[in-house]
C-alpha cells in the first residue's frame, strides 16, 4: 500500500457486522484504517467485548469507539463495498483530473 493508501485508510472508521469480525473486516483493520466503532450489535457482554477489543487491537492498534445510540447520526447512503484501495485510487484520479483541468485539460511531457 502506498503513502496515499496509508492516509486515505486513516480517514475512514469502520464498523462490524456482528459480535466477532469477519476475516475481511479484520484484513480492513490490517490495511490501517482510522478506527472502528462499536455498536450495539456488537456486545453481548463484557467477556465478548474485551475479546473483541483484543481481537481488533491484535489486528492494527488503533481507536476504539463505542456508539451509545444517542444523538444524531448522519451516515453515508447506501452500504461501503468499496475497498480502502478502490476508494483511494478513486480519489487520487479525481485529484488528477482536477490538476489537468486547472492547467487548462494540458498535461504536461
Amino acid at each position: 500500500m502506498d503513502l496515499f493508501d496509508q492516509q486515505a485508510a486513516r480517514c475512514l472508521i469502520a464498523g462490524i457486522a456482528g459480535p466477532t469480525p469477519t476475516a475481511e473486516e479484520l484484513e480492513l483493520v490490517r490495511r490501517g484504517i482510522g478506527g472502528v466503532i462499536l455498536f450495539a450489535r456488537n456486545v453481548q457482554d463484557p467477556r465478548q467485548v474485551a475479546e473483541l477489543s483484543r481481537t481488533l487491537k491484535a489486528a492494527a492498534p488503533g481507536p476504539l469507539r463505542r456508539h451509545r445510540e444517542r444523538g444524531v447520526v448522519l451516515r453515508l447512503p447506501g452500504a461501503v463495498q468499496a475497498s480502502v484501495h478502490q476508494h483511494s485510487r478513486s480519489i487520487q484520479r479525481r485529484t488528477a483530473a482536477e490538476r489537468r483541468s486547472s492547467r487548462g485539460g494540458v498535461r504536461p511531457h
